[in-house]
């Protein structure tokens, strides 16, 4: 994520020509605390005719589930940050509503575990999800017995032992080329002799 407080603001015709023609964010500006500021600042550092994309589990989906239980008990690093609701579709469309096109693409993440008890590994150690409710004093028998509830319905059979299919979204934010910097068509006609 770009840190609106680090990345320069010059005028400066060579700082503008710093922006860039995509930006990414992997699961990651969806944990800000004020989405409007950060997308305002995706949008600033993408130059025109450029795309800004980012990740975002899916509202109803496992992933979303998830960070709900884990700030639910006691990791809540930032509460006013919402990430599981960047996977609505009327969020991220209010979201993105600087920029001149948008999308949003549904997609599946699929995660193979030996077990049950690998999984549960990987979301409750760092940097999993369910690592910050343990350090916040989470009673870590209870909190692997509320995850696997959650996860057991969700759970598939796999060559590897059991596999999640967890769903997220892609979301594309779109700046037009302003009018003045769009490639001019130029029509030329000939006269017949």
């Amino acid at each position: 994520m770009i840190d609106s407080t680090a990345t320069p603001r010059s005028r400066d015709s060579k700082q503008r020509g710093r922006s860039r023609r995509c930006v990414a964010s992997n699961f990651g500006v969806i944990h800000t605390d004020d989405p409007r500021q950060a997308v305002a600042e995706l949008k600033r550092v993408v130059r025109p005719g450029g795309t800004v994309a980012l990740t975002a589990w899916a509202s109803s989906g496992l992933m979303s589930q998830v960070l709900r239980l884990a700030a639910a008990r006691g990791d809540a690093p930032n509460p006013r940050a919402k990430p599981e609701r960047w996977g609505r579709y009327e969020t991220a469309f209010l979201h993105f509503s600087p920029f001149d096109d948008f999308e949003m693409l549904d997609a599946t993440l699929r995660m193979e575990f030996d077990n049950a008890e690998e999984m549960w590994e990987l979301f409750s150690n760092p940097p999993g999800p369910l690592a910050g409710a343990l350090r916040a004093g989470a009673d870590a028998g209870e909190l692997r017995e509320e995850f696997l509830g959650l996860v057991a319905g969700q759970c598939c059979e796999s060559t590897a032992g059991v596999a999640l299919e967890v769903a997220y979204s892609v979301v594309l934010g779109r700046r037009q080329v302003a009018a003045s910097l769009a490639p001019q068509a130029t029509i030329h006609q000939t006269e017949e002799v």
